[in-house]
């Protein structure tokens, strides 16, 4: 039998889409007598389908517009960027320069993130993902590398993207860049080179300072 679709005008002359089937009728010896035409009209699903078919087009428009400006900004920042698995695997690196990068860029996907880098840092990586696959929404930790130029410290943000995958933000340049004056607690440099050991703000007793300083002065002051 044929099947197909057939453009055909209705009697007030508007034009519709419909599916026709002609399955042949035969004798008992097998000799086709004549065909039978089934038509149905399918106009509306034909235009059901346009309208998904555009607005499919428009959602691959849009993913792709994004895709660029995300590419763009990173290209823009100083960060190095990685998409790992959650066994961190490298599966995207971007980096603004490839001397940022420990290892050649060509060596870096497919392999283990921490295989890449030294034993300390490679060991912090992996406590950092498993306290992601552990729920943590985001995960910061430090790190040094030894480079041509010199010793550098990193900081990385882990976060989990989807269930299976993880995105790794990397960055050095908030290193030594404090403005004069800064104080020690506030120097980010200080802190990496003290393992984030220097002691923090007071911020519960600045808070409760400030309960305190607010009811003083709800009162009429000293």
């Amino acid at each position: 039998s044929w099947r197909g679709e057939l453009v055909n005008r209705r009697k007030d002359g508007t034009e519709f889409v419909a599916q026709a089937i002609l399955p042949p009728i035969r004798e008992p010896g097998g000799r086709v007598t004549h065909y039978v035409g089934i038509k149905k009209d399918i106009t509306e699903t034909k235009r059901m389908e346009e309208e998904l078919r555009r607005h499919r087009d428009h959602l691959e428009e849009r993913v792709q517009e994004r895709t660029d400006q995300l590419a763009a900004i990173f290209r823009a920042l100083p960060d190095l960027f990685f998409r790992i698995d959650r066994r961190g695997v490298i599966l995207e690196s971007l980096a603004t320069s490839p001397t940022a990068l420990h290892s050649r860029p060509a060596r870096l996907l497919d392999q283990r993130i921490a295989d890449l880098l030294p034993a300390d840092a490679a060991e912090r990586v992996q406590e950092a993902i498993q306290r992601l696959d552990a729920g943590e929404p985001v995960v910061e930790i430090e790190y040094d590398l030894s480079l041509p130029e010199g010793d550098r410290t990193y900081e990385a943000r882990l976060a989990p993207l989807g269930t299976a995958q993880a995105i790794v933000i990397v960055r050095d340049d908030l290193i030594g860049h404090a403005l004069p004056g800064t104080p020690t607690m506030l120097d980010y440099k200080q802190m990496a080179d003290n393992g984030s050991m220097l002691n923090t703000p007071p911020t519960y007793a600045v808070y409760i300072a400030g309960l305190v300083f607010k009811w003083l002065k709800a009162l009429g002051g000293l």
